[in-house]
């Protein structure tokens, strides 16, 4: 029976570092998870508190009970701690990217050979792992591929994607919070709001 819920609890966890990995890789789905925890955190934590008082109450009572029930956590909470500082990291992103890179690549040169600059265009296009939602060719420098959109709890929009060789003075999605973080030679990944724009 113990061996049983150990599997059953490193399964759950393992399952629960994936999920974080997979939101690691795509960083609008990150956002809206925060916000929906953000929602559902108050009473998470109501019944935590309550939830360890009947334990520490209830179960207490044989220490030795206590501690192999504890030890069964330490594998599960160990793999759910690789996969956070893997998802911290970037480094799934990074890799999910190179794999994609050279549809990337293709794309952008189709884009830059129809000369269109005049700010962003829709494209609704898997690109490599990615939907890219629209495109935008920067006059002030760079092919912006964007492929998340999330808001906060106000009205502005957050916009994530990849770019290349983007300029560092903006974006056509946006002009607030702008940030790049570089990817490949030449390709970033991005994000802006566009409670400026």
């Amino acid at each position: 029976m113990m061996v049983r819920q150990s599997c059953t609890i490193l399964g759950v966890f393992a399952l629960l570092g994936i999920a974080l990995i997979v939101f690691s890789i795509y960083p609008c789905l990150l956002a809206q998870l925060a916000l929906a925890l953000a929602i559902l955190s108050a009473p998470f934590v109501a019944a935590l508190v309550l939830g360890s008082l009947a334990y520490r109450f209830w179960i207490w009572r044989d220490r030795r009970r206590v501690i192999e029930r504890m030890r069964q956590f330490v594998l599960p909470a160990s793999v759910l701690a690789v996969c956070a500082i893997l998802a911290l990291s970037g480094l799934p992103r990074r890799i999910a990217f190179w794999a994609s890179l050279r549809s990337f690549q293709s794309a952008r040169q189709s884009l830059q050979r129809s000369g269109d600059t005049g700010g962003r265009r829709k494209l609704n296009r898997r690109i490599g792992a990615w939907k890219v939602g629209h495109y935008a060719i920067d006059p002030r420098g760079g092919v912006f591929f964007q492929t998340g959109v999330g808001s906060a709890l106000g009205p502005d929009g957050m916009h994530w994607g990849f770019a290349y060789r983007p300029n560092p003075e903006g974006c056509p999605f946006g002009a607030a919070g702008y940030a790049l973080s570089k990817m490949a030679p030449d390709w970033y990944s991005f994000s802006v709001s566009d409670d400026h724009y």
